[in-house]
């Protein structure tokens, strides 16, 4: 396991990668390049904090009780990034957070192709 130094949403993050691999596997090149190309897409992990206030919003209006939320890091705190095995074709990238509203589930981002491609539990990896 390593370490990636990540800005999200304006916060420096120092985020443990954790890569799906069989017991004593290598990583395979198809999740260093997903990693990479996540790690060099800062523009798409910016925009994907209105996603996410959003998905908080929809699931939690009635504990947030605001319209829009000011702070992120409230509700949603990155603590790992989790790369999926993928194809050359198909790379995935899982923003992993701890979630106030699910402490034992948590909330993940997941990233297909350096793109928002769902938001959910940690089960959607």
């Amino acid at each position: 396991m390593s370490n990636v130094n990540l800005i999200i949403w304006g916060r420096t993050f120092d985020l443990p990668v954790v890569f799906d691999c069989y017991k004593n596997e290598e990583i395979l090149p198809e999740q260093k390049e997903a990693l990479e190309k996540f790690c060099s897409s800062r523009d798409v992990i910016d925009a994907a904090k209105s996603a996410v206030e959003n998905y908080c919003l929809k699931l939690n209006a009635k504990e947030i009780c605001e319209d829009s939320i000011i702070n992120i890091f409230k509700y949603v705190m990155p603590y790992s990034l989790y790369v999926r095995r993928s194809t050359p074709s198909d790379r995935y990238v899982g923003l992993m957070c701890k979630y106030r509203f699910n402490p034992e589930d948590g909330l993940a981002v997941l990233f297909k192709n350096e793109e928002v491609y769902d938001i959910g539990t940690s089960d959607i990896l």
